[in-house]
């Protein structure tokens, strides 16, 4: 994650905020870190964490998701922590003020499905309240991606209880799995930061929306 963080610092610092070209922003995280040949979802989990550190942005977030009314607490990044990454943990998870676990939430560019994804992911959920594990993908994805994702939930003998109407949703009891899409998230947190006055997030915002352009333009 050093190279990532010590290439962006580099790019940023080359010139003035002043003297940079405002059409350049948003593509910048991408051009990043495509360039440096990383994958990109260790960086659009970063941004997302950095994201939802706004409380009204969390919030719409979580409502986006359908994730409930609880209290938010602390919200975790895999990412967010040197050597952290790699230990079959989702990209992001979100507690209650309790510290229970409500929210898992997995974002996917290219990379495939890891073996514990997503039957493990759903039984390490609390069994005792509302909990959703949240998928995001690219919207051209979304059909192929819920497929597979509906598949390894019938091998690993996770019943389907799809509510009425929403036909990318799986319920397991308690436990939830949705599947969305990158834009759909971006835009909703945007409108949000844009009413909230948030112009830092905004950039924030521009900057991934620039990665989740970047990556499905070049394809895997």
């Amino acid at each position: 994650m050093h190279d990532i963080a010590d290439a962006l610092r580099d790019v940023c610092h080359d010139e003035p905020p002043s003297r940079r070209a405002p059409t350049a922003r948003p593509s910048l995280l991408g051009r990043v870190v495509c360039g440096i040949g990383r994958q990109p979802e260790p960086a659009a989990t970063l941004a997302l964490h950095s994201v939802l550190a706004v409380p009204e942005i969390a919030r719409t977030f979580i409502d986006l998701l359908d994730g409930g009314t609880f209290d938010v607490g602390r919200i975790g990044c895999e990412w967010f922590y040197e050597g952290s990454a790699g230990r079959g943990s989702p990209d992001l998870s979100i507690h209650d003020t309790s510290g229970t676990a409500r929210i898992f939430v997995e974002n996917k560019f290219h990379a495939e499905l890891t073996e514990r994804q997503p039957v493990a992911y759903l039984e390490a959920l609390p069994d005792c309240s509302e909990s959703i594990l949240a998928f995001i993908v690219p919207e051209e994805q979304l059909d192929s991606r819920w497929e597979t994702l509906k598949a390894k939930c019938d091998s690993g003998k996770l019943a389907d209880e799809s509510p009425p109407g929403d036909p990318r949703r799986i319920r397991v009891a308690n436990r939830t799995m949705m599947i969305t899409g990158w834009n759909r998230v971006l835009d909703a947190l945007l409108a949000v930061a844009t009413e909230g006055g948030h112009s830092v997030v905004e950039q924030d915002i521009a900057q991934l929306r620039g990665l989740v352009k970047t990556v499905t333009s070049d394809g895997p």
